[in-house]
């Protein structure tokens, strides 16, 4: 069964002994039949799991439910803290608290639920963890769909490690394309709470525009904005990130024009990485300068389409160190020249027109952000990423929904139809 289309997604799951072991035992007691969906399958395994569990020093009676809360709830709980693996201490106070019972007792419970369902282990001296982080990535998103709905997930969502919540959640829901839509709503209503980042997504969407008319790029204007959005996010951020452009079924890769832009933008923020001294200049420096050189040639030099720009980054190629120089002439050259042949890339980038400019107030406005304006441009990056990941997840989406979603993913609010 597991070599059946239909059950990818479990089969996925066998190279994981713990998973395997769950997937084996629900399989035996299913009589040779497997769920179709990753939380049917969690949830019958943990079932089983919890159902071996018969005694604990609690007054509270030991009803399945009672068990499933609290492991729901010690999963939200350390699942925003994002403390997967917290202190003997955090967890024993926590189960006082729940349980109503003192030290003692929740030592004791901490053990039961150990030895008899191996949901909670300890992981070394004064540490526990659940099991595995499936496991808790289920009571987490299950938690959810019980108390607070989507809005509560999206509000709780600080990084990237809620990316399986939210495909669990999606699993769970018992529409998906509401779900989709829904979650599509609440990526909207976060950009427009958020002027900068209204501004930001106009400027994406006015350059993918130009980008596609004009250069007559074939591909779809969600593609482009995608591609766009994710390398000026670059910029601002000063980081990598994650991809939605490399997520999308449709496979399409960037045109030697756009490459010209990744380039661009890319060198930008990897010599502003290596300018801070010796101790940030990696010892893979020499290979980083001579794979410039390379770079500048495939996809900046010869995908130039103006004789100006060609001329530019021609010249910012041929003032580049020789890969035959040494780490310490490499680094030399680097911290002598290295703001200039930056100041000289920015320009090349500014005529690109790879900047959110408005007049002087780019500087101010995006390249300067405040902590708390990053992670709201983080947040509404990632959720775009679980967007995209939900609406990959099963083939039963609509292509009227999917079309919908994906033509107006990032997009400011105002420009959508």
């Amino acid at each position: 069964q597991l070599r059946a289309v239909e059950n990818k997604t479990i089969a996925e799951l066998t190279v994981t002994p713990v998973l395997l072991n769950l997937i084996c035992a629900v399989f035996r007691d299913e009589r040779g039949n497997l769920p179709k969906k990753r939380f049917q399958l969690y949830e019958k395994g943990i079932r089983q799991l919890l159902e071996r569990l018969k005694r604990m020093p609690s007054d509270r009676e030991l009803t399945l439910e009672v068990k499933e809360n609290f492991l729901a709830e010690l999963a939200v709980m350390l699942f925003k803290n994002n403390d997967y693996f917290p202190e003997e201490q955090t967890l024993e106070k926590f189960i006082c608290t729940y349980f109503g019972v003192g030290r003692y007792a929740a030592r004791e419970i901490m053990k039961i639920f150990e030895t008899e369902t191996g949901l909670l282990i300890k992981r070394s001296a004064g540490y526990w963890s659940f099991s595995h982080l499936t496991f808790q990535e289920y009571f987490v998103a299950k938690w959810f769909q019980a108390h607070t709905g989507l809005t509560g997930l999206v509000n709780a969502t600080t990084d990237h490690y809620w990316r399986e919540v939210f495909i669990l959640m999606a699993e769970m829901s018992s529409n998906l394309e509401q779900f989709l839509l829904a979650l599509k709503s609440e990526i909207d209503l976060l950009s427009n709470s958020k002027p900068l980042l209204t501004s930001f997504l106009g400027y994406i969407e006015g350059k993918s525009l130009i980008v596609q008319t004009e250069l007559k790029i074939p591909y779809s204007l969600a593609i482009i904005r995608t591609f766009y959005f994710e390398k000026c996010l670059l910029f601002v951020l000063r980081q990598t990130g994650l991809s939605i452009h490399a997520r999308f079924k449709s496979g399409e890769h960037i045109l030697d024009v756009m490459a010209l832009d990744s380039t661009l933008i890319q060198t930008f923020i990897s010599g502003h990485i290596w300018i801070g001294g010796r101790e940030r200049f990696h010892g893979e420096m020499k290979n980083r300068i001579s794979n410039f050189v390379k770079v500048f040639d495939v996809n900046a030099c010869q995908n130039a389409y103006e004789d100006n720009i060609k001329y530019c980054l021609e010249d910012l190629r041929d003032r580049l160190p020789s890969s035959d120089d040494d780490l310490d002439g490499c680094f030399s050259w680097w911290q002598e020249n290295g703001c200039m042949w930056l100041s000289d890339i920015h320009k090349v980038i500014k005529y690109r027109n790879l900047f959110l400019i408005f007049g002087e107030q780019w500087s101010e406005q995006y390249q300067n952000l405040s902590e708390q304006h990053q992670n709201y441009f983080r947040k509404y990056h990632t959720l775009n990423w679980f967007l995209i990941d939900c609406l990959n997840s099963d083939t039963s989406v609509s292509n009227n929904v999917r079309q919908e979603i994906e033509e107006t993913l990032l997009l400011p609010s105002q420009h959508r139809n």
